[in-house]
């Protein structure tokens, strides 16, 4: 009985290492997905610094070239802010449609409200007159 058992226990180990069930080994190596680099398409210039002679030499040049940095900045940001309120104006006139829309369906529910509470007090009335006929005794 121990043979039989040490028998079918060689077997069964045997059986599970052989060629053909033996233990998957991945020889493969797992990647992991890296994005890619965006190319940039633009980038802004960078402005050189001018040497400090320059400023010291031509102070009304550099001062009429500051100036007219800053009113293109301003004129670009003029351009930016106009835009973005047509696009406001667009979306409040949309918003103001809708607005409209839930007024007209609040006012139009309130009406119904009312008028349920009017078929309510009717309802009560009728109600009352029907238990006084049935109360006042029949002639």
């Amino acid at each position: 009985m121990k043979i039989l058992i040490l028998l079918t226990m060689l077997l069964a180990l045997t059986g599970c290492v052989s060629d053909q069930n033996k233990p998957k080994v991945y020889s493969r190596k797992i990647e992991f997905y890296k994005p890619e680099k965006l190319k940039v398409l633009y980038s802004m210039p960078k402005e050189k610094e001018l040497p400090e002679e320059y400023y010291k030499t031509n102070f009304l040049d550099t001062k009429i070239a500051k100036l007219e940095l800053e009113t293109q900045k301003i004129r670009n940001f003029n351009k930016l802010a106009k835009a973005s309120v047509k696009v406001a104006k667009e979306k409040l006139k949309i918003f103001q449609g809708f607005l409209a829309q839930k007024e007209a369906e609040i006012s139009k529910r309130e009406k119904q409200c009312q008028q349920i509470k009017e078929m309510e007090k009717e309802l009560k009335a009728i109600n009352k007159r029907i238990d006084n006929k049935v109360q006042a005794p029949c002639l």
